[in-house]
């Protein structure tokens, strides 16, 4: 392993514990408000600093996946497609009222933006921060935890 995934591992674990002690916090004074407006919030991602910690860099291996694999990877693409995808029908709906009223440009913001994240919610992210990867780690996840 890498000396940069390394740190990253270590971040994530350390953002991680963060949460989730502000999350006992929050229980422990009785804020349960902010505690479940911060789970539904945060729950994806700590989801995600839960997957890129343990499953991520499986990705290549010939290793076959474990049932804890399969069923993180499971709920981290039905949580992404509900959350990013929800997130892309709501900017929809912004781009085509503000269309209406008559304001193109930023009827045309809005729907780059449904656009960027339709695709996520669907391909998710790839392995670089370009958009060409995407297609190719999709395919590749779904073949490594097809059954």
């Amino acid at each position: 392993m890498e000396r940069w995934e390394r740190i990253e591992r270590f971040a994530l674990w350390v953002g991680t514990a963060v949460v989730l002690a502000y999350w006992g916090w929050l229980a422990f004074t009785g804020d349960f408000l902010w505690l479940g407006f911060l789970f539904a919030v945060a729950a994806p991602f700590i989801f995600w600093m839960y997957w890129q910690v343990f499953f991520d860099h499986k990705l290549g291996s010939a290793e076959p996946p474990s049932r804890a694999e399969r069923v993180m990877y499971t709920g981290w693409v039905l949580v992404r497609r509900l959350v990013v995808g929800g997130f892309a029908a709501i900017l929809t709906v912004a781009a085509i009222v503000v269309f209406q009223k008559g304001y193109w440009l930023g009827s045309a913001g809005a729907a780059a933006a449904a656009a960027c994240f339709g695709w996520g919610a669907f391909f998710g992210m790839g392995r670089s921060s370009s958009l060409s990867d995407d297609r190719p780690a999709h395919r590749a996840r779904a073949r490594r935890y097809r059954r």
